[in-house]
């Protein structure tokens, strides 16, 4: 039998040790998830990680505005990352820069070689995961990337849309099969730049061996277009710099605002790409 004093020591014990859980479990739900930027740490997500940059000036309080980067074929996000250019183009300018990382070097879009992942589901997860530890711009979120990484934000934009609030391929495409009709995500801002002389991701598509075909671009801008209801003709056709642009956005409905801007260069990236697109995205952001 338990003596009645040490009874009523183990209750007030019990009671302690049950509220001091209580106050730890309380703190740990309150507190933000534990940052994870650099090269060196990646942050996870249940299917795979992606890395970040925080701008130098944040305080962990005011909202910033995010770039997710999707990289080549046969790159990493780890590269990414690497890449200081590239990186500290938007970090200077206040932008976290996320990069995120396609499985075996590759991208598992609709219509290519890889199904190692759902993409989809896995860009998904890699924004959620941004929004639920760092305060964001709701207004300026940016998916965008190079080749291949162009081409999976052509799916993004297409099959996913919101939170992302503007979309910037460059010389990338939708892969074969393209979407039938409308897109799911509805009416985008999408501004994509691409060299007309491009041969690894021609502006009218190539066969990939015997099974696969990157996709026209040209047909891409139709299915956006179809999908705010745009004019077949562009708004406004002008100059920037060695582009030539076509514009679609005051014929669209919705948030459309739809650039297609042309070099006769190759299969690259042309400098000032970061300066131009944060450009238009400030021009046609959403008010906050």
């Amino acid at each position: 039998m338990i003596p009645r004093s040490l009874s009523r020591f183990t209750c007030r014990t019990a009671l302690r040790v049950v509220g001091m859980i209580s106050t730890v479990l309380a703190a740990a739900a309150a507190a933000p998830a534990a940052a994870c930027p650099g090269a060196e740490s990646p942050c996870a997500v249940a299917d795979g990680r992606y890395y970040v940059e925080l701008p130098a000036g944040d305080d962990g309080a005011s909202p910033m505005p995010v770039i997710v980067w999707f990289h080549g074929w046969q790159d990493t996000g780890a590269n990414a990352i690497a890449n200081r250019g590239l990186v500290e183009s938007w970090t200077d300018a206040g932008w976290l820069f996320a990069a995120a990382d396609g499985r075996e070097k590759t991208w598992a879009h609709v219509g290519s070689p890889s199904d190692a992942r759902d993409d989809l589901a896995h860009v998904r997860s890699v924004i959620a995961d941004i929004r639920a530890r760092w305060p964001v711009d709701e207004s300026r979120v940016l998916a965008a990337g190079f080749s291949q990484g162009g081409s999976m934000v052509w799916d993004v934009a297409c099959r996913i849309g919101a939170p992302f609030t503007h979309f910037a391929p460059v010389s990338g495409a939708f892969w074969e099969p393209l979407p039938e009709g409308d897109c799911p995500a509805g009416p985008v801002r999408l501004a994509h730049e691409h060299g007309s002389a491009d041969t690894v991701v021609p502006m009218e598509g190539r066969p990939i061996g015997d099974s696969w075909r990157q996709g026209d671009v040209l047909e891409g801008f139709a299915i956006l277009r179809e999908t705010a209801d745009c004019a077949d003709a562009p708004a406004r056709t002008y100059g920037d710099g060695p582009f030539d642009c076509r514009a679609w956005g005051s014929s669209c409905r919705g948030p459309a605002d739809l650039r297609l801007c042309l070099h006769d260069g190759g299969h690259r990236v042309l400098e000032g790409w970061s300066a131009r697109t944060r450009a238009w995205v400030a021009e046609t952001a959403p008010a906050r």
